[in-house]
């Protein structure tokens, strides 16, 4: 079945009205009658919907409800689940199965959020032939929307669903066309989702942290810097209450890639806005990055929580128990404390103050001698000499190098991949990609090198706060011991595979690109600037 057999009634016809007169050109009978309630869940940044899946749930006036999980391009194609009304948010909620399987790889640690709830009334009929075979059924829908409060909202929507019994496909299509010639029923949206998303004033989508912005390469660096901060202001503002409602741990997650974002830009955007508000506003994300690093480096911690159990000895699992119940508490406690920063009167003036500053259009006349230069040129730049320096320090490294050298390659990689994010519309999608793309291996090593080492430091400490709490069986200490030693092991893997990966991303090959599209183009604008 295609979405072509997805049909809107229009707004003068009743179900009823539609069937009695369906009745009078076609054989047909009612199969089944029943009212439901329908919720569409996705994740905050739609991860369903990207997927190519729409996720409803209908409950009846039991205390089950059956979860579909279907397709957007096949809707036949789709898996069912039986599961607890008001029990639906994280993978774990749900009943093992297709289903939970599907999901899995989808939302990840995201939590499921109603977005759309409808009553509905369903009625299948069952089209028949001359010789009285069921050749399709037609899904009627008379859908009344719900606000937050549960009440029914605007005018109902109603809509048809024509499918296909094997084998009838030209039975099918005869019935498509007098669906629509006589009948004058319209094809529909591709999936009830789409007219229940519609209906709440919103879009399937409209959240993202991705930085979709079209930027023009002439532009003045510090218009064209504002258009990128402003968009990382919004990402960290529309994540504001996921965090001080303890939704997931994504909220925090992609509210300090925002503030890390900002702040890189701030440091590299150099003489493109003036010192002093330069100055003040990096203080501001500094002191903003330090007040929500605690909770998020607990929520990692509880995130790998299920990995640290299957690195210990079958024997000492047992015994990490504690180590959870603390870290519990530990985030507890750190969430606590992170909302009160977002609900101080420093955080309030530091935001409204750098949403007023990113407001203001740029002056005519400024002194920062970068900023009315094209982007293109500064960004180019900067790019070029990030690059350098992680090219430099990478060839430094050795066995004996300590490992605050891959820290500091890792922070330089960092904050190469966020300048060549921010400012990736400038330049060819397809090329960028691929720089970015062999950025990230190199950038995804040094990254759980570091993780392994602050992980194995930090977790030690961990078991002499559990030990002087109290808290701690010898079966705890040694299942943390255990772990550490195997998180070191894994961390000299990972150093001794550094150096593969530093050699993959500084072959000619990608060094050309970046030469090419920094290095050469910036000495193009020089070029064209001199007398």
């Amino acid at each position: 079945m295609s979405w072509a057999c997805q049909y809107s009634i229009p707004s003068n016809l009743s179900v009823g009205g539609l069937t009695q007169r369906l009745q009078r050109l076609v054989a047909c009978r009612i199969d089944t009658q029943q009212s439901t309630k329908r919720t569409f869940y996705d994740t905050y940044d739609w991860r369903v919907y990207a997927s190519g899946h729409a996720l409803e749930e209908q409950c009846m006036n039991n205390n089950t409800a059956t979860l579909h999980l279907r397709s957007l391009n096949e809707p036949n194609a789709q898996a069912v689940a039986t599961t607890s009304r008001n029990s639906l948010r994280f993978l774990q909620d749900l009943p093992t199965g297709a289903v939970r399987r599907q999901l899995a790889s989808i939302i990840e640690m995201r939590a499921l959020l109603p977005v759309a709830s409808m009553r509905s009334r369903m009625t299948s009929l069952r089209l028949l032939d001359n010789n009285q075979k069921t050749v399709a059924y037609l899904e009627l829908e008379e859908n009344h929307m719900l606000n937050a409060a549960g009440h029914t909202q605007g005018e109902a929507i109603r809509r048809a669903c024509l499918v296909p019994v094997r084998g009838y496909a030209t039975s099918a299509r005869r019935l498509s066309r007098l669906l629509t010639k006589d009948l004058g029923l319209e094809p529909a949206d591709a999936d009830p989702l789409i007219a229940a998303v519609a209906a709440s004033g919103r879009r399937p989508g409209d959240y993202s942290s991705k930085l979709d912005l079209h930027l023009d390469p002439s532009m003045r660096a510090d218009a064209a810097s504002k258009i990128v901060l402003r968009r990382l202001l919004d990402i960290m503002q529309a994540n504001e209450h996921g965090i001080r409602n303890n939704i997931d741990t994504e909220f925090l997650h992609e509210f300090r890639v925002a503030v890390r974002r900002t702040r890189s830009a701030l440091m590299q955007l150099k003489n493109v806005f003036p010192d002093r508000s330069q100055n003040r506003y990096r203080r501001g994300f500094q002191w903003l990055q330090q007040i929500t690093g605690p909770a998020r480096d607990t929520d990692v911690y509880l995130l790998k929580f299920a990995d640290y159990h299957a690195l210990v000895a079958p024997p000492l699992r047992s015994g990490l128990a504690p180590l959870r119940n603390f870290l519990q508490q530990r985030r507890n406690i750190q969430y606590r404390r992170l909302t009160s920063g977002l609900d101080s009167a420093r955080y309030n003036k530091l935001i409204a103050d750098w949403r007023a500053f990113l407001d203001q259009p740029p002056p005519k006349r400024t002194t920062p001698k970068n900023a009315t230069r094209p982007i293109g040129d500064v960004a180019n730049e900067r790019i070029w000499r990030l690059y350098r320096r992680a090219i430099k320090a990478g060839r430094t490294i050795d066995d004996n190098s300590p490992a605050q050298d891959l820290h500091e390659l890792r922070k330089t990689c960092k904050k190469l991949r966020y300048m060549l994010e921010c400012f990736h519309s400038i330049y060819p999608t397809g090329e960028i990609k691929k720089l970015i793309r062999a950025l990230k291996q190199l950038q995804d090593n040094l990254g759980d090198f570091n993780d392994l080492q602050v992980q194995s430091e930090v977790l030690q400490q961990f078991s002499k706060e559990i030990y002087a709490k109290g808290r701690a069986e010898p079966e705890t200490l040694m299942a943390i011991g255990n772990l550490v030693a195997t998180l070191r092991q894994q961390r000299e893997l990972e150093r001794q595979a550094f150096y593969g990966r530093y050699e993959k991303f500084a072959r000619p090959v990608v060094a050309a690109h970046f030469r090419r599209l920094f290095h050469d183009a910036a000495e193009g604008a020089t070029n064209n600037q001199a007398p």
